[in-house]
């Protein structure tokens, strides 16, 4: 939007952008342009959106924003929403509902108005100064239907940061040591070390658990064979007793 012919500021060009920014749900209106407030008080303004061939009208004031107003097609006040519930009805008009962001931070970032802080030419995608470059990207990637593409790897990383940021803690409150990579490479090598010590101790209690097998099958022969001799003796004897002859004959 430019100004007129002799190129005149102050028109009130960033108003009106600044107006329908409002309309789209927008609140920086409100505080950029509180002078409109000043010179002509409490107002509404009123919008028409075309869905699917069919009309919807709204009406917001300035002096109740979290309140939009349905309206019949000749702007007659029909029943109140929220704004958040306005919002979520333009997400879904404008089919950007399935990006999984808010309309706000699709509709933002493109509202580049003298007053907004999103201004900067180098950072198209901001929707303030302090955007993060990851959010922006993240955003341009949902708008192209890529975002699912990273979208497991964003969550990976999300959850190690988590892991990090607890361990960070756990170690600023002492619950378990810090230590330095020094320290790190020396328990390393001394956990390595006890390693193989248990190794050869599990090894040295195979070899005297196989000894004591080994003792204990040649006690059980003996044992066997001193109870067949005994057995045999028993036979023997029994057998002469029964031939009536003395058992020492």
């Amino acid at each position: 939007m430019v100004g007129d012919n002799s190129a005149t500021n102050s028109i009130g060009k960033s108003a009106f952008l600044m107006v329908i920014d409002f309309l789209l749900g927008g609140d920086t209106f409100l505080d950029h342009n509180s002078d409109v407030m000043d010179e002509l008080g409490h107002h509404k303004y009123f919008a028409k959106f075309l869905v699917a061939d069919r009309v919807h009208a709204f009406c917001r004031e300035t002096g109740t924003p979290d309140v939009v107003f349905k309206c019949t097609g000749d702007y007659q006040i029909v029943e109140s929403m929220t704004i958040r519930e306005y919002r979520t009805f333009l997400n879904s008009a404008y089919g950007t509902d399935a990006l999984g962001v808010t309309f706000r931070a699709i509709a933002s970032p493109f509202c580049r108005i003298w007053g907004k802080d999103n201004l900067n030419p180098k950072r198209p995608l901001d929707t303030h100064k302090n955007t993060k470059a990851v959010d922006a990207l993240n955003l341009a990637l949902r708008i192209y239907r890529k975002y699912e593409t990273v979208e497991p790897l964003e969550r990976a990383l999300a959850e190690e940061s988590s892991k990090k940021t607890a361990l960070q803690k756990a170690q600023t409150q002492k619950l378990i040591p810090k230590i330095s990579a020094k320290q790190f490479k020396a328990n390393a090598q001394s956990a390595e070390a006890m390693d193989n010590e248990i190794s050869e101790i599990k090894a040295e209690l195979l070899k005297y658990a196989i000894n004591i097998r080994e003792l204990v099958s040649r006690e059980v022969t003996e044992i066997k064979q001193s109870k067949d001799c005994l057995l045999d003796a028993k036979f023997r004897l029994e057998s002469r007793l029964r031939r009536g002859l003395h058992p020492g004959i």
